[in-house]
């Protein structure tokens, strides 16, 4: 018999065997994910957010103004990111991914983080 204690990143299928006490129809399953692997930035000023955010989205010699009116979404995150940082908290970017993670950046990848943790604000979450 062949025993693996984790996931292989390429692997596309797992098998398990279970015991239950009960009929398993649905399982939680909660995995510590360390952000560290996948945060790119830390946002802790409101200028932090316009250099982030004219760096992201603001192409060729347009102003953050410009790009705003053309992509009212960017804007949306833009003032989403403000009022965080006027709240006190701090704003992190990144990506992750559903190849080279595991089975945690599988599972982030597929369910993202609005459901994970109730101390969260989703600023953005886009799964391309």
């Amino acid at each position: 018999m062949k025993i693996r204690s984790g996931f292989v990143s390429n692997s596309s299928s797992s098998s398990f065997i279970l015991a239950s006490d009960k009929q398993l129809d649905e399982l939680t399953i909660t995995v510590t994910f360390k952000l560290g692997s996948i945060v790119e930035e830390t946002l802790k000023t409101k200028d932090d957010v316009y250099r982030y955010a004219f760096d992201r989205w603001v192409w060729g010699d347009k102003s953050l103004e410009e790009t705003f009116q053309k992509d009212p979404d960017s804007k949306s995150m833009y003032e989403a990111a403000l009022k965080a940082i006027e709240e006190g908290k701090t704003v992190f970017t990144g990506s992750s991914s559903n190849v080279g993670y595991g089975i945690a950046g599988q599972m982030l990848f597929d369910q993202g983080f609005s459901e994970q943790n109730e101390d969260l604000i989703v600023i953005e979450e886009i799964n391309y």
